[in-house]
């Protein structure tokens, strides 16, 4: 992907809450569906416009620290397109499986952006996400194919999603944390050379 997040230590990210509240959710439905029969069409394009909706907020809230930041809001708001398309005109498990895809592969991108920045999870991070393209192929070719239910694939790929949001929460919440015992250290230099200038 042309974009790449900037999460320097001079620069902390905003709302990293979006990541934390769509994995979760996200997570949640996965495992819903698993125990209970429900109508995963809704359901799913419930999530793609969630999920469409807080990466924008996300990546607007954030485009000084977010490279290439343009790419990522046109992904969202395909993502929450397709969502509302699903919902409303209650599409095949093709269609649910693209926009998965194109989910996936934002959530994969942004493991190799971490990479190119040196944060050592984004292999956690991409090998979920990888999980989650696995799982948005066989949606799109068809899990009759390979003798799979269709809610077992959709539980699966929810739950890759949804882990793969956490663990890029978690990255995040370690970056504003090492920028806050920077800035703060920052401080105490500062004021630590106004004294010195005094005295």
């Amino acid at each position: 992907m042309p974009t790449s997040f900037n999460t320097h230590i001079r620069s902390a990210a905003k709302s990293i809450y979006l990541p934390f509240i769509t994995g979760g959710l996200t997570l949640t439905a996965g495992i819903f569906i698993l125990l209970c029969n429900v109508n995963y069409i809704e359901l799913c394009g419930s999530l793609f416009i969630l999920s469409g909706l807080s990466l924008g907020i996300f990546t607007i809230r954030n485009y000084k620290i977010v490279n290439g930041w343009g790419g990522y809001v046109l992904f969202a708001a395909l993502i929450m397109i397709a969502g509302a398309y699903i919902n409303i005109y209650k599409t095949s498990d093709f269609f649910i499986g693209w926009t998965a895809l194109l989910r996936c592969g934002v959530l994969f991108g942004s493991a190799l952006d971490f990479k190119r920045q040196g944060h050592k999870a984004w292999k956690n991070i991409s090998v979920t996400g990888g999980i989650g393209i696995l799982f948005s192929v066989i949606l799109i070719a068809g899990p009759e194919a390979l003798n799979l239910p269709t809610d077992f694939v959709i539980t699966f790929l929810l739950l890759s999603v949804g882990l793969t949001s956490l663990l890029i929460f978690s990255e995040l919440r370690k970056v504003n944390r090492l920028h806050g015992v920077i800035k703060t250290l920052m401080k105490k230099q500062n004021h630590n050379y106004s004294k010195s200038l005094l005295s």
